[in-house]
């Protein structure tokens, strides 16, 4: 299932959180006695360890048996014990059944809860999931009110005897003893009551009552029942059956957040983040996201990993970040899982360990996490952490593919196109690309363009038909799992990396230069040092006109010396460290080479040279580098090749460009402090060694991660 639930499911599931209570024992003693209220209540007590020791095997002990006997709010819990595997083996099918079972015995989200899961199952595990449901349907049945007995009619009744009244079902009793309970002024019983007055009970003849629930929680939540408060702040949050009221909501959330009830902490926690009603106050956000976390709340611990490794409204710390995914991941959180495969996969916040990364991408994949997956089909094609295994590339791949994801059938495309792990087979090559190309990935748009010039219409024909074949597939839901919500956040203003590019260091004191179009695609740049620590960077001055851009970060580091670009003959080697296409070619920086196959640019501009050097996106911003180490030019761009097509009817090879170091010179020059710091470059008429040269630009060139 996707990671846990999502911000509005976790919600519905801390509805009927007990908390700590001097009733427990009393609560403990009913459900022994067979009450299936109390046994559901007390199950999910052992899910939240709300004033028990959290136990899954005793709350799948407790909410089985609650659904045994037609519990609908037990039947959804016990759904949802078996989609996390929690107390019981992982199964999906059951978990359908139960989510089935909910709502056939009147349960209000059962059909929800029946929709979600359907759309991460096989056509084979739904068919499972009906055929459990139609065999349980049989034998769980709710206990049906007893038929009153008829009483025996005496030979001679007395005029003043009374009219004989049929006796009450045992539900009914419970029902009067509860209502008796709650008018008292017990908070606990005004708790429950509101509760089925919330959902209705057919066995117990009580409708849905908005009205009647609202009197029953208040009443318990003013006499500061936790559990009563957090479900008015819930049900004013979301405005279930009645109109929305954020103020009200968070008045409820603060005052069970403030007993210590997790569940109210993280929704507090997330109406201060995603400004719903309330003006936003990240501090506080992050205050009670901690406290949920610190009581081991994997939603909020992984919230927290978000907002430390994104830097939101705090400064990016991604040791805490790691921290706080560690915690989620080890509770099976998906999308933590996910996330601190990056982490180790990138060298962020700890050593770069690709061993350890490929442990955490693998939990995650094999519960269906699309970028995990990917990942994961990344590190086996290149030998990452793992042994280089093409088939177990292609197969997650694959699983990504048919659940729509673009760059996994363009991947695909690729390894059938050169024949690696598999025959090379262009028809089925060129069915990927053409997904991929559907769904608007550049890459695959080109890759197609670029093979129909090597097949005949036939064979371009079967591979549309092939195409249109896998579109179905996965339009069916033969793989339906879809991204968890890794990346939904419960703020409606996600800060999302957008895109990377490549920059080097000029100064020894942390000015480095780009492209200013990089720079432009964003609102914030944050760069990824050689030593894989990570920087808030600092325009200092951009220039879109010739597309040049220099940053400041805070730090000692090894700067590259800019040399005249008068003087470079065609032919000359040259070659640029970048880090392209990060997102199928890793984090690891790239070496490409090349000569100077071009004086000017596009259009005979004399501000670029032309390059052979292999370009692609991501590179852009990198150094253009001469065999001593000097740089002679900025990576700029690549020709845009379907453009070109379509103009002249062929491709280019190896078309692109690099603004060149003089122009880089002259931009600088209105910088008098960064002038005067720029290293003197490598004399011209010295060899060096190649591998020394390249070592130190790379040490000098980052990653930029645009905001």
């Amino acid at each position: 299932m996707n990671a846990t639930t999502t911000f509005l499911s976790f919600i519905f599931l801390c509805l009927s959180a007990l908390g700590q209570t001097p009733e427990f024992n009393d609560l403990l003693k009913k459900a022994e006695a067979g009450d299936p209220e109390s046994q559901s209540t007390l199950g999910f007590a052992y899910y939240k360890g709300d004033g028990v020791t959290q136990s899954y095997a005793d709350a799948f002990k407790w909410i089985s048996a609650a659904a045994k006997q037609g519990h609908a709010d037990a039947q959804l819990r016990l759904g949802y014990l078996y989609s996390q595997g929690k107390g019981v083996q992982r199964h999906f099918p059951t978990a359908y059944a139960m989510y089935a079972l909910s709502e056939a015995s009147g349960g209000t989200d059962g059909a929800q809860y029946l929709a979600t899961i359907s759309e991460q199952m096989t056509e084979a595990e739904i068919e499972q999931g009906k055929e459990i449901f139609e065999d349980l349907k049989v034998k769980i049945q709710p206990k049906e009110p007893e038929k009153p007995v008829e009483p025996e009619k005496p030979e001679e009744p007395k005029a003043t005897d009374p009219p004989a009244q049929p006796e009450m079902s045992q539900p009914q009793k419970n029902l009067e003893a509860l209502n008796e309970k709650a008018a008292s002024g017990d908070r606990e019983a005004q708790f429950i009551l509101g509760r089925k007055y919330f959902f209705g009970s057919k066995a117990e003849g009580i409708p849905r009552n908005i009205e009647e629930t609202l009197k029953w929680y208040v009443k318990s939540a003013e006499q500061g029942f936790a559990p009563a408060q957090f479900n008015l702040g819930v049900v004013y949050q979301l405005g279930q059956g009645v109109k929305k009221n954020p103020e009200e909501a968070l008045k409820w959330y603060l005052q069970a957040a403030e007993q210590g009830f997790a569940a109210a902490q993280f929704n507090l926690g997330g109406m201060y983040l995603a400004n719903d009603g309330i003006p936003t106050n990240h501090e506080d956000a992050i205050k009670w996201f901690e406290k949920a976390a610190d009581q081991g709340e994997e939603m909020a611990q992984y919230y927290l990993g978000v907002i430390y490794k994104e830097g939101e409204a705090v400064r990016p710390d991604f040791e805490v970040a790691l921290k706080w995914f560690q915690k989620a991941a080890i509770q099976g959180n998906i999308n933590a899982q996910y996330e601190l495969g990056v982490l180790y996969h990138q060298g962020l916040g700890t050593d770069q360990d690709f061993r350890e990364a490929a442990k955490w991408y693998l939990m995650a994949a094999t519960k269906n996490s699309i970028p995990a997956q990917m990942a994961l089909g990344v590190m086996f094609e290149k030998g990452l952490g793992v042994k280089v295994d093409y088939k177990e590339a292609i197969k997650w791949y694959r699983m990504a593919a048919l659940q729509g994801n673009p760059v996994a059938q363009y991947n695909l495309g690729v390894l059938f196109n050169i024949g690696v792990g598999v025959p090379s087979d262009f028809v089925i090559s060129y069915a990927w690309f053409n997904l991929s190309a559907a769904s608007g990935f550049p890459q695959g748009v080109t890759a197609r363009k670029s093979l129909e010039q090597k097949m005949t219409p036939d064979l371009i024909a079967k591979s549309q038909t092939l195409s249109r074949e896998l579109a179905s597939k996965i339009e069916q839901g033969q793989a339906k799992a879809k991204e968890p919500p890794p990346r939904k956040k419960p703020q409606p203003n996600t800060i999302e990396v957008r895109g990377t590019g490549t920059g080097f260091f000029i100064t020894d004191d942390g000015y480095f230069l780009t492209n200013a179009h990089v720079a432009a695609s964003g609102s914030r740049i944050q760069v990824v040092t050689s030593t894989g620590k990570t920087h808030s960077a600092k325009p200092i001055k951009i220039d879109p006109k010739n597309d040049l851009a220099v940053f400041k970060v805070e730090g000692d580091f090894k700067a590259l010396p800019l040399a005249t670009s008068r003087g470079i003959r065609l032919g000359e080697d040259v070659f640029t460290v970048g880090f392209p296409q990060v997102s199928i070619q890793g984090f690891s920086p790239k070496l490409t080479k090349g000569t100077i196959s071009g004086l000017s640019g596009v259009r005979d501009d004399p501000g670029s040279f032309q390059i052979s050097v292999p370009i692609q996106p991501g590179n852009s911003g990198g150094a253009l580098a001469d065999s001593r180490g000097n740089v002679i030019g900025i990576v700029v761009s690549q020709l845009n090749e379907i453009k070109v097509l379509k103009s002249t009817g062929s491709l280019p090879q190896n078309v692109n460009y690099a603004i060149k170091s003089s122009f880089a010179n002259a931009f600088l020059d209105s910088l008098p402090l960064i002038v005067d710091k720029l290293k003197e470059p490598q004399p011209s008429d010295k060899a060096r060694d190649f591998a020394e040269v390249v070592q130190e630009v790379q040490d000098a060139t980052v990653m930029l991660l645009v905001f």
